[in-house]
């Protein structure tokens, strides 16, 4: 047996194992890799053939190494960067103006359906409370009070709620508005009389009466000794 390119026959020769299992295989006269294989050690066996892959093409002088199909990012210059910052604080005003403007919307909705349930001078006050404040009863009454040295007289209604009390009046040009904080009540008495009920309210020592009451106004008082127990 001779090395790689000896031994040819007119069927074939042995050449160099191209799978490099072997030092020689047999390639057949049809110029077909067969499984005939011969060792390093000089013996003879058999071996399936499997074909190599195929070696990657030779690169060609001056070619540039392949691009990747994305191109990098550069970061954003400092215009950039301040446009974008902008932007966003612009559409977060935008949002937290369009947020304000659903909520007045919602909250004039609730209005609107109060007043169509017969509640129109509540549903006016309601729009005067804070937007974490519901009124938990009220009732309407003539309200009476020391204005400039003279008695001023309102018909209004007179609100309880979680933070405090408030006497609402509607006036043809606007409307009349007083908060009483249930801490600086010192005290709040009901009754009644030939005109029928009242309550008397004393609030950091000055007086403020409501007569010709209609509603509970019994309730009314105990609603509002029950929140000046809480101290708000």
């Amino acid at each position: 047996m001779n090395d790689a390119g000896q031994g040819q026959t007119a069927e074939g020769s042995w050449q160099p194992d191209p799978t490099g299992r072997y030092k020689l295989r047999w390639r057949d006269s049809a110029d077909n890799w067969t499984d005939h294989v011969y060792s390093s050690e000089g013996e003879m066996g058999n071996d399936p053939y499997d074909a190599p892959p195929p070696p990657p093409p030779p690169s060609q002088p001056g070619a540039q190494p392949a691009q990747s199909a994305q191109p990098q990012e550069r970061p954003p210059t400092k215009a950039e960067a301040r446009k974008a910052r902008t932007e966003a604080k612009q559409a977060e005003l935008r949002q937290r103006l369009a947020d304000q403007k659903a909520f007045k919307k919602a909250k004039k909705e609730a209005v609107k359906s109060a007043a169509g349930s017969g509640g129109k001078l509540l549903a006016l006050a309601r729009l005067h409370l804070d937007d974490d404040e519901a009124d938990l009863c009220s009732v309407r009454g003539t309200y009476e009070t020391k204005r400039l040295g003279g008695d001023s007289v309102r018909k209004g209604i007179l609100i309880a709620t979680n933070k405090r009390v408030v006497f609402y009046a509607k006036k043809a040009t606007g409307h009349d508005i007083n908060f009483f904080r249930y801490k600086a009540i010192s005290s709040i008495d009901t009754g009644k009389n030939m005109m029928g009920a009242y309550i008397t309210l004393v609030v950091s020592g000055n007086e403020a009466h409501l007569k010709w009451i209609s509603g509970d106004a019994s309730g009314f008082v105990e609603t509002v000794e029950d929140q000046m127990e809480g101290g708000t």
